[in-house]
């Protein structure tokens, strides 16, 4: 069997492109490398020497781009990544020119001939960590959360209980936040529309998003002494994680604005802050919630009012199927308690309040208490049904 063997080669980067030092850190455009692809330059089945070298230099230059992706240690390991990629790596080269004639010369390890082609390549550097991805070899991005929009009027605005300041808001927040990677929850798609919910929290978790964005407006005319009319917009957001109520971002901006029409000066005021307002939100949801998907662990589940173990087994059976725990154990059953730690995407309060709009046979849970880390629920008997009456009489 024939023996490639390969060197690290020239790397030069060109057209501008500033290369990071962190591996997390690289832009995704496209690398153009110079690389040598050498082989034995003994005849093989597998080609001429020149094709067989162009090939070994399409795969060194997916190689060394993809390893920068990587962290330090997988070096370790090069042999290893670059047969991973020799079947697929002609598909991340966007495209290519032979940087100098073949050439020949001694292999440093041996007195063995081996020929080198100087080959320029340009490497789809996106596709290319997406696929180390696929391999595992790499974390992909953590995902954006779910938003919905509670937005309501404060004082100052009287007539129309939508005016056009607020639906214009809306649908520039809504393009902002999709633009940056988080799902917006439509309104809508309530269950029981009819029935207005209270605030932002209680909408979140009609829908089931993971965060909720109470927006309030409000207005403070002022005398102008002119017939232009003007005032005061004032903007203010509060984002807070459905799942336990956890403060995420807060923001308050005014805007001044002025027009013949007072709508279109309340317009103008809040058109004046609604950049600044939203990238100050973006950034404080995308710093915190990433630190608090860092910080989310286990959490304890502890039961009060247990009066067997088949309640506590039902319950870890609800966890696991029903709420897709990864893991439910039963730590700790004491007289009329237990403790569980369950370990899952989902937060305290999002566990708490399913846990709770779950039917058991013979029991439902009510929650008692909920806090970092930690959701306490009291089972309480529920009596079954009464069984229907015969209306014939007959027993």
């Amino acid at each position: 069997m024939s023996r490639f063997l390969t060197r690290l080669g020239r790397i030069c980067f060109l057209v501008g492109l500033a290369w990071v030092a962190s591996p997390v850190a690289h832009a995704l455009e496209p690398v153009t490398i110079e690389v040598d692809g050498i082989v034995p330059a003994e005849v093989e089945r597998g080609g001429s020497p020149r094709d067989r070298a162009f090939a070994e230099a399409m795969v060194e230059a997916v190689f060394l781009v993809g390893l920068r992706f990587l962290p330090p240690e997988a070096g370790e390991h090069g042999g290893d990544l670059r047969e991973l990629l020799r079947p697929r790596a002609p598909e991340f080269v966007l495209s290519y020119r032979v940087a100098g004639a073949l050439r020949q010369e001694m292999s440093l390890e041996d007195d063995s001939e081996q020929v080198v082609l100087p080959v320029r390549a340009t490497v789809d550097a996106g596709q290319l960590r997406a696929y180390l991805e696929t391999l595992g070899l790499l974390e992909s991005p953590r995902e954006k959360p779910s938003v919905v929009l509670f937005l309501r009027l404060d004082r100052g605005i009287s007539g129309d209980p939508r005016p056009a300041p607020l639906v214009s808001l809306e649908r520039f927040l809504q393009d902002r936040l999709s633009q940056q990677g988080l799902v917006v929850v439509e309104p809508a798609l309530r269950a029981n529309r009819e029935i207005q919910p209270e605030s932002a929290l209680a909408l979140g978790r009609d829908l089931g998003a993971d965060v909720a964005l109470d927006v309030a407006l409000s207005w403070r005319p002022k005398d102008t002494g002119s017939r232009v009319k003007g005032g005061v917009a004032e903007v203010r957001v509060r984002a807070v994680r459905v799942g336990d109520g956890t403060e995420l971002a807060l923001a308050r901006f005014e805007g001044a604005g002025y027009h013949d029409h007072s709508e279109e000066a309340f317009a103008r005021g809040v058109g004046a802050v609604r950049e600044q307002l939203v990238d100050n939100v973006i950034l404080q949801l995308d710093r915190n919630w990433q630190a608090l998907a860092e910080e989310s662990g286990a959490v304890e589940v502890r039961l009060f009012g247990v009066s067997n173990l088949l309640q506590v087994t039902a319950v870890r059976g609800a966890l696991k199927r029903d709420l897709g725990a990864d893991r439910a154990a039963l730590m700790e059953m004491s007289p009329g308690t237990a403790f569980l730690r369950v370990e899952g995407a989902l937060s305290p309060g999002a566990l708490q309040d399913r846990l709770a709009a779950l039917e058991f046979s013979g029991f439902r849970l009510e929650p008692v208490l909920v806090e970092a880390g930690r959701v306490e629920l009291r089972v309480e008997p529920v009596s079954a049904p009464a069984m229907p009456q015969d209306p014939s009489g007959v027993q």
